[in-house]
């Protein structure tokens, strides 16, 4: 395949837009960004560079730049990436942009050189490391650097562990650094990490405490203080511990604890830190307190392998509907420091998961999609689930909340688990029923009362239903139809008993949104979408597909619950609203479905279709799809397809992807890729995958500073039909 992707060189760093309150300090300096300069002024991302990608960076098997890589990305607040590719001299960041420090440094032969982050050491020179390659999987970013004829292999794994909530419910990243002679000869070397007070709170003013502790595993833990439960120190919890450990190898780990320049000079001068743990707590940007991990291998010629891990543990995790729910970690160990000496001390084992899981995924999306469409998986995988956060339900029960990062701090938005849900259909269905759990409880309790399905649950981290009113930024169609398809989707994936557990207590709630649907089928009235940022839509076509496409999944589920005889009554029901909706939606000229139902000439992308094609309901006519695969070909702009025609500087990533799958049999699907790819190397704006951008200059959307949206699990819908 040509080489998709050019480098940039913009910043990472981010000015939230917001559509409702949330518990957020005020008055307060956010965490320095990336680069010094602050956020580059919109003329710099105005369009494409012009350097080719690198030939030795390579994502999912394509030769593709991510616009970010993520490094520890679990959850909403343990998320740091690398806005850039160079490990060594770019800091780490948390999804919003703001800095989230990672300081690598190894002595050679008594050398001291730096493998990762930006640090200025005053009186010490520290050699660079030379980058030799880049491999972003889907479950790990692996950096491979040399130096004083040693190479260093810096791993960063996010484990995702489908099927396995207990270990999906771990906070923590893991970093394995591997050190072997690159020339032949025998090299002394000692490795060192630090993080920054910054992994404790997103606000630079904030006074920080830490403590250290030995189990099987030395810890720094930091914490913000004061502490406020619940709340966020700009996108950070303001709650729990940040944790960084490590796991004793060869020579005893040494620590410290002190000003960065300080402690980060201690150790290129000796090699080894003083024990030693700073007494002052501080501001985070007074003499930047660091917590510093470092080890002695002696001396190396085949590999030897360090483990340090990074997380946040926070007691409780959310509140819903008043009642603190404990973090899910809490019922399979006693406290935090068992769960990390346990992920320690099973990392090789973790290790082999993921790879065996990379393996799978990447040449599972290869064949279905060429390599373009393995690497926008494996960019999208650990984006997806690090948007949520596992916690015991009532009962004890496994339950998931998702976080709708930067657009919204909205608790487990319907459109938004919706437009993300085909990466956990695709290969974890049970971590979607443990997503849709706390949205169908709060549907049923005395606390929603309308025909609808909600929208959400509140706003992060207390899902209390929305402050603003339980029908604030309502979506009758768009949420009622999403959960009944996503409820029969689920039980199509999952064995006959499972399924009916899970659809059985709810029938009732299914019932009445697919009679709400259908009282507003074939043009709905003018309602929001999930494109809610450009107001109520009348006789939206691609909405009403929704609709229609959502009873039939009632019907599915009907049929799932043994009721045979009402399943073929909504069965007809949806054939004979799909017919009329395709006939009213077509364009006289016949050549395309216009973007409102009576309004000749205008046009949309029909994502919703993918699902027609997804839950093989049929209940669109075939032919849609030929036409709209040959009107699409004939507008698409360099990196990708317009949401509709009135829009054309506004793409969705997610929605370019359902609808490369839903036509797949057409040669649209192989361009759309391609073209979504080409954006995410060429865009100027590095960050977590921005999944709303300009489609005709593949630049960054100002208005719509959104980056790190789950949204991006869309991109596993070619596997769902495949």
């Amino acid at each position: 395949m040509a080489a998709l992707a050019l480098a940039g060189t913009a910043s990472c760093t981010a000015t939230g837009a917001r559509r409702g309150p949330s518990i957020k300090a005020s008055g307060a300096t956010r965490r320095r960004p990336d680069r010094a300069g602050g956020r580059p002024a919109p003329s710099a991302l105005a369009g494409p560079l012009t350097h080719p990608v690198r030939a030795d960076t390579s994502v999912g098997g394509a030769r593709l730049r991510p616009p970010a890589v993520p490094l520890v990305v679990r959850d909403p607040y343990v998320s740091a990436w690398l806005c850039g590719t160079e490990l060594a001299g770019t800091w780490a960041t948390g999804w919003d942009g703001g800095r989230q420090a990672v300081c690598g440094l190894a002595r050679i032969d008594e050398k001291p050189y730096l493998w990762c982050g930006a640090p200025d050491v005053p009186g010490v020179e520290l050699a660079v490391m030379t980058q030799r390659s880049l491999e972003v999987t889907p479950t790990r970013s692996i950096f491979t650097l040399e130096g004083g004829g040693v190479e260093l292999v810096a791993e960063w794994l996010s484990p995702v562990e489908p099927g396995d909530p207990k270990r999906q419910s771990v906070p923590l990243g893991l970093l394995t650094v591997s050190v072997s002679s690159s020339d032949g000869r025998p090299h002394a070397v000692e490795l060192y990490v630090d993080v920054s007070g910054e992994w404790a709170t997103g606000l630079e003013g904030d006074t920080v405490v830490w403590q250290t502790s030995l189990t099987r595993s030395r810890h720094w833990t930091v914490q913000v203080a004061p502490e406020q439960p619940l709340g966020e120190r700009g996108e950070m919890a303001a709650w729990g511990t940040a944790v960084f450990s490590t796991a004793p190898v060869g020579r005893a780990a040494s620590f410290q604890s002190g000003a960065d320049a300080q402690v980060r000079a201690l150790f290129a001068s000796s090699g080894r830190l003083g024990d030693g743990d700073d007494p002052s707590f501080r501001p985070v940007d007074a003499d930047t307190p660091v917590f510093a991990l470092a080890h002695d291998l002696g001396s190396v010629r085949g590999p030897l392998t360090a483990h340090w891990c990074f997380g946040h543990f926070e007691s409780p995790a959310v509140q819903y509907l008043g009642q603190p729910l404990e973090p899910l970690w809490t019922a399979y160990w006693p406290s935090w420091q068992a769960a990390v000496d346990d992920f320690l001390s099973s990392a090789n084992e973790t290790r082999l998961r993921a790879a065996a899981l990379d393996d799978r995924i990447t040449s599972t999306a290869t064949a279905a999609g060429g390599p373009a469409y393995s690497g926008l998986c494996a960019l999208a995988l650990r984006q997806a689930y690090g948007a949520c956060q596992l916690v015991a339900g009532p009962g004890g029960r496994p339950w998931a909340f998702l976080k709708e990062l930067s657009s919204d701090d909205d608790v487990s938005t319907v459109d938004v688990v919706f437009d993300s849900c085909p990466v956990w259909l695709a290969l974890d269905p049970g971590f979607l029923a443990m997503l849709l759990e706390p949205i169908l409880h709060y549907a049923a309790s005395g606390r929603w009362s309308e025909g609808f399905a909600p929208h959400s649950l509140g706003f992060w981290p207390l899902a209390d239903g929305n402050p603003l009113g339980p029908a604030f930024e309502k979506m009758p169609v768009q949420d009622s139809g999403a959960l009944l398809v996503m409820a029969a989707a689920y039980a199509s994936r999952v064995p006959e008993a499972a399924a009916r557990s899970f659809l059985a207590p709810h029938e009732a709630l299914f019932g009445a949104w697919a009679e709400l649907v259908a009282s507003e089928l074939p043009a709905p009235p003018a309602q929001l979408t999930t494109i809610d940022y450009l107001g109520p839509s009348p006789a939206n076509t691609n909405l009403a597909a929704l609709g229609v496409v959502g009873l039939g999944a009632f019907a599915q589920i009907l049929e799932r619950l043994g009721h045979g005889s009402e399943a073929r009554s909504w069965r007809s029901r949806a054939e004979r609203l799909g017919r009329e909706w395709a006939a009213r939606a077509m364009d006289p000229a016949g050549r395309h479905l216009d973007r409102n139902i009576g309004n000749h000439g205008t046009w949309s992308n029909l994502c919703n279709a993918f699902w027609d094609r997804a839950l093989v309901t049929k209940l669109l006519p075939a032919k849609v799809s030929s036409l709209q695969a040959t009107w699409y070909r004939a507008r698409f702009e360099p990196y990708g397809l317009a949401v509709e025609d009135k829009t054309p500087s506004l793409a969705r990533l997610d929605q370019e992807l359902l609808t490369a799958a839903w036509l797949r049999e057409f040669p649209v699907r192989d361009e759309l890729v391609e073209r979504v790819a080409r954006y995410l190397g060429h865009t100027a704006f590095r960050a977590p995958m921005p999944d709303t951008y300009d489609p005709r200059t593949g630049s960054f959307r100002d208005q719509y500073n959104w980056r790190a949206r789950p949204v991006v699990g869309a991109a596993f819908g070619l596997l769902l039909v495949s």
